[in-house]
């Protein structure tokens, strides 16, 4: 019996967390469905899960940090690892990025 999936979407997660001399006085932490990058489905090829994780800790001052941090999971077949990692690798590059410039406008 094969393995069907009807869509091809993986997890992101984001996190925010600020720190007060150690103590961590604010997390946020949210969920986005990310769909893969369209290819041709080989039946016969294993099925397996590309992830990248990214963070970035940003000086407040006065010892107060600030951590963002941005991880992606998706399904992908075996023949095609290095084309969703790729994807992955891009994707959560530019949403860090974007979250970093986010935090420094703040």
């Amino acid at each position: 019996m094969a393995l069907k999936i009807a869509k091809k979407s993986g997890t992101a997660t984001m996190s925010k967390q600020i720190k007060d001399k150690g103590t961590v006085v604010s997390e946020d932490n949210t969920q986005e469905q990310v769909d893969t990058p369209t290819s041709k489905v080989v039946s016969s090829d294993p099925w397996c899960e590309v992830g990248v994780d990214m963070s970035y800790t940003h000086n407040l001052g006065n010892y107060q940090s600030a951590k963002i941090g941005v991880s992606l999971r998706l399904p992908a077949q075996v023949s095609e690892i290095d084309e969703v990692f790729a994807y992955a690798k891009e994707w959560v590059d530019n949403k860090l990025q974007s979250m970093i410039e986010d935090l420094q406008s703040e």
